[in-house]
């Protein structure tokens, strides 16, 4: 087998029983390392849920900008996080060092100017001199063309220059008139090159788009009409429900939290010109978006892990205080803390701070398998902006309103978000969201994972998913349906398209890849279930085909093995590693396999599950090809510290129109051939 693959192990139902042992593996620690212990007083008055208040917040803002300081040099104010890498094999997929370099000083400095926005001060614990200043000293000399640490001008395509202006916005008083009035031409030089500059066609624009209020504030001219056609055609690709499209990317992911909601809340703070212009179409559109919002969220404060750049973290929450700091708050200001202290505590807790100070690549702590080419080693600072509610003054209602609670807490409810193609589900006893894409039509990169983060059946906040890593990437039938011409060579669920949404029965029909130029159509019917879901596959192929299930991966601690348990007679297998199990059954169909499949991370890579560890999980393939329509009908859940029932299922054929009738939780839908 080629080293640049990942180890997968397959077990079939004769191969192994369970085994207890592997049930006993010991689960993660149930609190935070010392090093993440903070000295602010939980508050269990004011916050009952998570016992945050506005101090932890500033404290574990400090304690992050603590971490990063010291890896600043000096004499350039840049600063260097090589040689901290947790795992090799992603960066050798990255962008050079000056990229980097220049990226971690933008987006840390984001951080450091929420900070002194909110406290006043230009110190932090833990670093000794000024906050600001290896900002100044990187200003000053990088937009100096004579002098020797010149940046150059904005690089086209470039990111890099938002960052600054952002800060500047936030905290003039450090970031903008320390200056000199011959530095701040030079700054302000610098940034319309990055207003009039170019960007990738999709949310990127956003990063020229940033400049304009500095120059805007401060008297210094650029070319109005070309970025505001940038900027009419970005809130132009809004497609409904608080979503738009992501330009030539075509996703609907967390970009529409932290790059279009927030872009959009920023300007409509700072850039009077555009709050006239588009005030009302961002009003609106934050208004719609709003509404979902809360859903996206477990009662832990995870949010459902779904899509690219899952290393920003907490960046999910930023648009409630960006929302709040330009009065389009629309939601309980104790619910909205309630949603953001939980998922600042969540990552906090899981460690996503590294030893060496800093945030790495990864979902809790460093995890390059959720890496992506442009995720070079201070792109996690994008979290930074996670920390808007530090623009909102301390007697804020954000602050002094009593946490209320959120969906996952006490309301098992399911929500269709149409501009999204997606449809959401909270589970109060298990605290539990659940996101459905039903149609999905990112643009494929196979070398970033894409299948396995955007064309699963479901993704879970409190499950993850299972990953293996850059380079070609094996695809997994985890979470989806596939099918294949020889049984060897699979095409998985792939940019699926909706047929219709709606809160408990969703379809979609895919273009599955069957080698040599051919391609099936594969449609699939899903029943959101109080637990779990029911699934229905079948392809419209000439010629029959193999049809593969894969059900939910768990993640299982490195130096513990997952078990399963499986049933010939019901046609189901349990897959578990404590504190996870997953269940996957067959209701309807052909004889088939069932197994266990166990992924193990690639070379250079440490986990293949985005909660680290390894990955395992169900799959039942059939023992031969299926007929076109020809329905696959299963059950598929998973949980964390439960046994998993599957619910009674009643299916029968319709007397006139080909399909059949589910019967599942006192509901009967209908399974449609087309």
């Amino acid at each position: 087998m080629s080293r640049t693959l990942p180890r997968v192990a397959v077990f079939c139902l004769s191969a192994c029983a369970l085994c207890a042992a592997c049930l006993s593996a010991a689960s993660p620690a149930a609190g935070p390392e010392a090093r993440l212990q903070l000295k602010a007083a939980p508050d269990k008055t004011l916050s009952p849920y998570t016992g945050y208040t506005r101090e932890h917040w500033v404290e574990i803002a400090g304690r992050l900008i603590a971490g990063f300081l010291p890896y600043f040099d000096k004499d350039t104010g840049m600063p260097d996080f090589r040689g901290t890498d947790a795992e090799s094999g992603h960066f050798k997929h990255t962008p050079g060092f000056t990229g980097e370099s220049r990226n971690a000083f933008g987006r840390t400095m984001i951080l450091a100017s929420l900070y002194s926005a909110a406290t006043g001060l230009n110190t932090v614990p833990g670093y000794g001199g000024p906050l600001n200043g290896p900002y100044l000293t990187g200003i000053i000399r990088g937009t100096d063309p004579e002098d020797p640490a010149y940046w150059g001008p904005t690089e086209r395509y470039g990111a890099f220059g938002n960052q600054i202006a952002q800060a500047v916005m936030y905290c003039p008083e450090y970031y903008w008139e320390p200056l000199s009035r011959d530095q701040k031409e030079r700054l302000a030089a610098w940034l319309r090159v990055l207003a009039e500059g170019v960007g990738f066609e999709c949310n990127c624009w956003y990063f020229n788009t940033a400049a304009v209020p500095v120059l805007e504030r401060y008297g210094y001219p650029y070319d109005c009409d070309y970025i505001t056609e940038k900027m009419e055609r970005l809130l132009n690709w809004y497609s409904g429900s608080g979503f738009f499209i992501d330009g030539w990317n075509r996703s609907y992911d967390y970009y529409n939290f932290w790059g279009f909601q927030m872009f959009n809340l920023f300007h409509y703070s700072y850039t009077d010109p555009w709050r006239a212009k588009f005030g009302r179409a961002i009003r609106e559109s934050t208004a719609e978006f709003m509404e979902s919002f809360p859903m996206y969220f477990g009662s832990d404060g995870a949010p459902v892990p779904f899509g690219r750049s899952l290393s920003y973290r907490w960046a999910a929450v930023c648009p409630l205080g960006y929302a709040e700091a330009a009065g389009l708050g629309t939601l309980p200001p104790g619910m909205e803390r309630r949603i953001a202290s939980a998922c600042l505590k969540h990552f906090w807790e899981k460690g996503a701070m590294s030893a060496n100070g800093l945030l790495q690549v990864g979902w809790h702590g460093p995890n390059a398998m959720v890496g992506e080419d442009y995720l070079h080693r201070g792109a996690p600072y994008w979290a930074s902006v996670g920390f808007s509610p530090l623009l909102l003054a301390a007697d804020h209602p954000f602050w002094t309103e009593t946490e209320q609670p959120m969906p996952a807490d006490n309301l098992d409810r399911v929500r269709v978000v149409p501009g999204a193609q997606l449809v959401l589900r909270t589970n109060s006893r298990r605290g539990e969201a659940r996101l459905y894409p039903v149609g999905s039509p990112r643009y494929y990169r196979p070398e970033w994972d894409t299948g396995n983060k955007y064309y699963q059946h479901a993704y879970s906040s409190a499950l993850g998913f299972i990953g293996t890593g850059t380079g070609k990437s094996v695809e997994l039938a985890a979470g989806r349906s596939g099918v294949s011409l020889d049984g060897r060579t699979w095409g998985y669920r792939h940019q699926p398209a909706p047929g219709f949404l709606s809160l408990y029965h969703n379809t979609s029909v895919y273009s599955a890849d069957l080698g040599a130029g051919k391609e099936a159509r594969v449609y699939t019917n899903t029943l959101i279930l109080g637990d779990g879901e029911v699934h229905g596959v079948y392809h419209d192929y000439p010629e029959p085909l193999y049809i593969r299930v894969g059900g939910y991966g768990i993640a299982v601690p490195h130096g513990a093995k997952a078990a399963q348990a499986a049933d010939s007679d019901s046609r189901a297998v349990r897959v578990s590693a404590r504190p996870y199990e997953s269940l996957l059954k067959i209701l309807e169909g052909p004889a088939g396999r069932l197994e266990m499949v166990e992924v193990a991370p690639r070379q250079g890579w440490n986990h293949s599950h985005l909660f680290g560890g390894t990955g395992a999980f169900p799959r039942w393939t059939s023992s031969a090809p299926v007929p076109p329509k020809t329905l696959v009908i299963f059950y598929n859940d998973a949980a964390r510290d439960e046994a998993l029932q599957a619910p009674e299922v009643k299916i029968s054929p319709d007397e006139m129109d080909p399909g059949l009738w589910v019967e599942v939780d006192g509901r009967v839908s209908f399974f449609e051939l087309f």
